[in-house]
């Protein structure tokens, strides 16, 4: 009497239709080779380790779910496993896009063709994050070294955070230290480690100023002195500008004429043991002493 309950129990359940070959499942009217209908419970494909699923002799499409990386996989005609979704992941509008989190499992390669890959967004954020490898962009138009935290454009090898390789152009403010500078200011280092500042450029006096010509004299230089000119020297003379005062970006030319056969010294000028001969200085050539703000120096010797 069992007996026949049981088979009229699974009678119940599975019915077949032997004309079309299909099978039903909680469904007496099957429209596939197997038809299942349930409101209250799914279907469970056979679970398995990767060890397990490594030691199956798999047909093209079998499918099972791996519990080691918890994927459902199935076996493609490249004789690999390949993962349909993984843990929290899958696809919530039917449309191949995932709405969870999954993970590689081998290297893998994306060929665009002449398709188009865009991302967009209203207000989410795309995020690329590496501790220890790199991102490369087009072959090193765009680099990032994730292990130190560098930058490179144009280079694989970025030694600063960031690192170009080609000319720059930039519009908009250069904000050294946050600071914007004003109007007319340059751009000076601060030296190694150090952020570079605005500073106020020296005013610089082009011809404006007296020209003054010594023949075989010292002279002491004022502060209005432009040019120069010493002539016919016949012993050394002494050309002294001032220690200090409000010289900053002034200048000094000083000439030698030709037929002169003495030098000249230079007095607070860096540095002191500098002189002026006529082996050094001719009528085309001239010399020219800059105040730094601090000293003299003289350029051209």
């Amino acid at each position: 009497m069992r007996a026949i309950k049981f088979f009229i129990t699974i009678t119940s359940l599975l019915i077949v239709n032997g004309l079309n070959a299909q099978a039903g499942i909680g469904t007496q009217t099957p429209q596939a080779a197997l038809d299942i209908v349930s409101s209250s419970a799914g279907i469970l494909i056979p679970r398995m380790s990767t060890a397990e699923r490594d030691a199956v002799s798999a047909d093209l499409s079998e499918l099972i779910y791996n519990t080691d990386t918890n994927q459902f996989e199935y076996y493609s005609d490249g004789n690999i496993w390949i993962p349909i979704g993984g843990s929290g992941s899958g696809s919530a509008d039917g449309n191949g896009l995932y709405d969870g989190n999954g993970s590689l499992i081998g290297p893998t390669t994306v060929t665009q063709a002449a398709n188009n890959l865009a991302f967009t967004s209203t207000s989410g954020s795309l995020s690329f994050t590496t501790t220890s490898g790199n991102i490369d962009f087009d072959s090193n138009t765009l680099f990032i070294d994730g292990a130190n935290d560098r930058v490179g454009i144009g280079n694989n090898n970025p030694s600063q955070a960031l690192d170009v390789n080609g000319n720059v152009e930039f519009s908009g403010e250069l904000l050294p230290g946050g600071a914007v500078g004003s109007s007319g200011q340059v751009l000076i280092s601060g030296g190694s480690g150090s952020t570079p500042s605005w500073q106020t450029a020296p005013s610089i006096k082009f011809n404006t100023g007296n020209y003054v010509e010594i023949t075989d004299a010292d002279y002491t230089v004022n502060v209005d002195d432009v040019v120069l000119r010493m002539n016919d020297l016949t012993t050394t003379r002494t050309v002294t500008l001032p220690a200090s005062g409000a010289y900053i970006g002034d200048f000094i030319i000083i000439n030698v004429s030709a037929n002169s056969v003495a030098a000249i010294n230079l007095i607070n000028v860096v540095d002191l043991d500098k002189t002026l001969g006529p082996n050094q200085i001719f009528p085309a050539v001239s010399t020219k002493i800059i105040w730094t703000g601090t000293e003299w120096w003289a350029l051209g010797i």
